[in-house]
């Protein structure tokens, strides 16, 4: 979440009309028109190793898996959601996995996209896709009226063009950040963190962090005290039919609740210099899954500590470590057939303009495992060559992936990720790319 003194600097007023444009006569272009590559596609890499993309192929369907941390690639059924830049300005687009095409969040075409031109789909900080409606989205945004800074949480209707402010306040004392966890029971789940603005030093508070719900059909939003949302127990992230889940980096470990926050059952302890990532959940199997790994691999320690492996629980909340022939994984994406995943193999850029080493963790690499054979030979299914990396995120479907393209910029000894909101369009069968935005 970004501080207030972030938000005043660079966000500027965002009209608050329901369409971006005025314009509504049939010979317009059409509103689903799709995105092309625009200015920054002069920092797109020469990657000469594959070919360009001419014919677009996928068979799949609904997997009903779902990435628990919302991350810059979310998937809906037939659509892929990816997190993009326009003036500037985090937005979203998202791709159909029927025809390959490619569509903005805003479908007016007479609309500049950007914030002088009001365009209503700047600045979004945070994102849900509803369970029920392929076209309804729930988005946190930024908003700035020259004064106040302030979060809205809002729901879009990607095929009527509105979007629509359902909780939030403006409030000059205090600033309200959003970070939305998860729907339940048509209710969304979400965290506060409140920042107090009082300028008088003598007067300040301290953050305050607790959760809420948001009715989806009456948009009635109500705090929830008890003490599974005092910090104890960690993060709530994620509800599955039976249990809320928490993710407690402080106490290393992963735990549960029943439905009404009662009866708390650890399900896993690990190691105090170890953090869980990539979080997922597979419905169909009734399997949550994440990655435990050695902070070191990420330099958030310097205990020298190389270790990552992948984590199953089923249904019944016993715990699996799975058999894989890597014990060094940084991350994963779950799918129907295959664990796709990242290993610790790093690749040095030079000194970061803000000290230390650049590198590339995973050295640019995706493997992936059989879910029903884990510790078969991996498949190595993309390798950036040093060149290409996807800092971001990846998301695999069917034989392409997408990837969250960072430009490696590396100048006089110097080196650094420099991200311009492109993504890119893989399938590692064919040898092809397609650049995306």
């Amino acid at each position: 979440m970004k501080s207030i003194i972030y938000l005043i600097i660079i966000l500027i007023i965002c009209f608050h009309s329901y369409s971006c444009s005025d314009n509504t006569t049939d010979d317009l272009i059409s509103k689903y028109e799709t995105v092309e590559i625009g200015s920054s596609a002069e920092y797109i890499a020469d990657v000469d190793w594959l070919e360009p993309e001419t014919e677009y192929s996928y068979s799949g369907e609904n997997e009903n898996i779902v990435s628990i941390y919302h991350g810059i690639y979310e998937r809906q059924g037939d659509r892929i959601y990816m997190q993009t830049k326009s003036d500037g300005a985090n937005t979203y687009n998202y791709i159909s996995l029927t025809t390959g095409d490619q569509f903005n969040f805003c479908p007016d075409p007479l609309c500049p996209h950007t914030r002088d031109g009001g365009c209503q789909y700047l600045d979004i900080v945070d994102m849900l896709l509803s369970k029920t409606d392929e076209n309804i989205v729930y988005i946190v945004k930024d908003y700035f009226d020259g004064e106040t800074a302030c979060n809205y949480i809002c729901e879009i209707d990607l095929e009527n063009n509105t979007i629509e402010r359902i909780y939030g306040k403006k409030n000059s004392e205090l600033f309200d950040a959003y970070n939305m966890r998860f729907i339940n029971d048509n209710k969304i789940y979400f965290e506060v963190n409140r920042k107090h603005t009082i300028k008088d030093e003598s007067q300040s508070l301290p953050d305050e962090y607790f959760y809420m719900e948001l009715d989806l059909v009456t948009h009635e939003a109500r705090e929830i005290k008890n003490e599974y949302t005092s910090g104890e127990y960690g993060s709530c992230i994620f509800a599955s039919d039976d249990y809320f889940f928490f993710s407690d980096s402080d106490g290393t470990r992963l735990l549960a609740t029943d439905k009404n926050f009662e009866n708390s059952i650890i399900v896993y302890d690990f190691p105090g210099n170890y953090s869980l990532v990539s979080p997922y959940y597979d419905y169909e199997t009734d399997e949550f899954y994440c990655v435990i790994y050695s902070n070191f691999m990420t330099k958030l320690s310097d205990d020298g500590v190389t270790e990552g492996y992948i984590l199953r629980v089923d249904g019944d909340l016993n715990v699996e470590r799975l058999d894989m022939r890597s014990d060094l994984i940084l991350d994963m994406q779950l799918t129907r057939d295959y664990i796709y995943y990242t290993s610790y193999d790093p690749i040095e850029y030079g000194i970061s303009p803000r000290g230390g080493v650049c590198y590339d963790e995973s050295g640019g690499k995706i493997w992936r495992v059989p879910r029903d054979d884990v510790s078969a030979e991996p498949e190595l299914v993309f390798d950036g060559h040093g060149e290409f990396a996807f800092r971001m995120g990846y998301y695999a479907v069917g034989d392409c992936l997408y990837l969250d393209y960072s430009e490696i910029v590396q100048e006089n000894g110097t080196g650094y990720f420099r991200w311009h909101g492109i993504n890119a369009r893989v399938n590692f069968v064919d040898g092809t790319i397609k650049w995306l935005t």
